[in-house]
């Protein structure tokens, strides 16, 4: 797990939260790896991600990287493109 540009009080906070719930670590590392991708705009390694995180055992994101399969070229235009529908 990686903690970045967090204030040192905050990372501190994080680590005891994550030391007593590891797989809170392990969705946070997840998720950071996603938003990556998005900023990235990398929309080439959104599969690989989602076959990561499918993997990950962890139900809530199991039902998010479902969700995503169902519109997967649409979620990969939303991460490449900047047009906005907003």
């Amino acid at each position: 797990m990686t903690l970045i540009k967090l204030k040192t009080c905050m990372k501190m906070t994080l680590l005891k939260i994550i030391e007593r719930y590891p797989l809170l670590g392990e969705f946070y590392d997840y998720i950071r790896g996603f938003k990556e991708i998005v900023f990235s705009k990398k929309a080439e390694l959104l599969e690989a991600w989602l076959d990561t995180a499918e993997g990950s055992g962890i139900p809530e994101l199991i039902s998010f990287v479902n969700g995503i399969r169902q519109d997967l070229e649409a979620t990969k235009a939303a991460i490449k493109y900047p047009y906005s529908n907003i």
